[in-house]
């Protein structure tokens, strides 16, 4: 999305898209990290259950490296169908919380410096099912994020090397390029922006 110091409704838009681009920090015991599965490819081609999984809260595209993620507890349930045709569809959900912070800086509008009102009118005025984001603070403002079974589906086409680098590529164009490694009936995936998934043959 580029530089954050943009309209109100980009920045809204960056914060829901959010949920679904990994950004490196929170993991499922809150820690800051989400562990790497080393590649070593294999026969990914099945249905996949999600035993568990790390979700990294991530905040939107922008120039602000004074941003700080505090904590996430995201997680993804749902099953990954990888067909031998190399289209891939996922169907899960994603619950949980994540807690980021932003330089008020960094929220800026043609018309000034965003407050964490106007943010939170705006919130609730364009609101997505299963998220919900709250701020509060003034010099520096707090996001919390908040997930109820909202809809991580998708579909795509992918490619999986032998070495074990696995592309997805979504029918929107979106891009996620991860390490995974398939061992007996488990499939451990490590997207290179952070989070990461143990799945189990069905």
């Amino acid at each position: 999305m580029g530089a954050m110091k943009t309209d109100l409704s980009l920045v809204a838009l960056g914060m829901v898209a959010s949920f679904f681009v990994s950004a490196c920090g929170g993991s499922s015991d809150g820690s800051g990290s989400c562990g790497a599965t080393a590649a070593c490819g294999g026969d990914i081609v099945g249905t996949w259950k999600i035993t568990s999984s790390c979700l990294n809260a991530s905040m939107p595209d922008m120039d602000c490296p004074t941003a700080t993620i505090s904590s996430s507890t995201l997680k993804v349930t749902g099953t990954a169908t990888y067909n031998a045709d190399m289209t891939y569809s996922h169907t899960g959900s994603i619950n949980g919380t994540g807690v980021f912070n932003i330089p008020a800086s960094c929220l800026m509008s043609s018309q000034g410096t965003l407050t964490c009102d106007q943010l939170n009118q705006f919130f609730a005025a364009v609101p997505t099912a299963g998220l919900t984001i709250h701020c509060t603070g003034s010099t520096t403002c707090s996001f919390t994020e908040t997930a109820t079974n909202l809809d991580a589906s998708e579909s795509g086409t992918y490619t999986a090397t032998a070495a074990g680098t696995l592309t997805e590529t979504t029918t929107d164009g979106d891009e996620t390029v991860s390490d995974y490694c398939v061992k007996g009936t488990t499939l451990n995936v490590s997207e290179h922006s952070g989070g990461s998934e143990t799945l189990t043959k069905s």
